[in-house]
């Protein structure tokens, strides 16, 4: 993966690329979260909740598979997650910094080296 920095422009899916590890707030509740992106700009990933309380269940370690794709609209990169959601990928550094439509939610990720 070529580290990329701010004021690259992301003009094709493929440079986003590789490994990435993150950290993230979602609706007032923090996680980590790894991600593959592929060259064509599918990704998968799964989001580490921790530990969370379930009622019946009690404390339990939660973790949350997610995919989707990644394209380029308007000169900005979109991400759409397969339940639907959707956001903004900016460029932070070498770091990627997505952020749903819905102000939901964000992750900052990092390449993993």
């Amino acid at each position: 993966m070529t580290p990329l920095v701010r004021g690259d422009e992301i003009t094709e899916v493929k440079q986003l690329a590789g490994q990435w590890k993150g950290n993230g707030a979602r609706n007032a509740q923090s996680f980590e979260a790894d991600l593959t992106i592929r060259d064509d700009g599918t990704y998968k990933g799964m989001g580490h909740l921790g530990l969370r309380r379930i009622q019946g269940v009690g404390s339990k370690i939660v973790d949350v598979p997610f995919a989707g794709a990644i394209q380029i609209e308007h000169g900005q990169a979109r991400f759409k997650h397969a339940d639907g959601s959707t956001g903004v990928i900016t460029l932070e550094g070498r770091n990627m910094k997505w952020v749903r439509d819905d102000q939901t939610g964000v992750i900052t990720y990092e390449p993993v080296k």
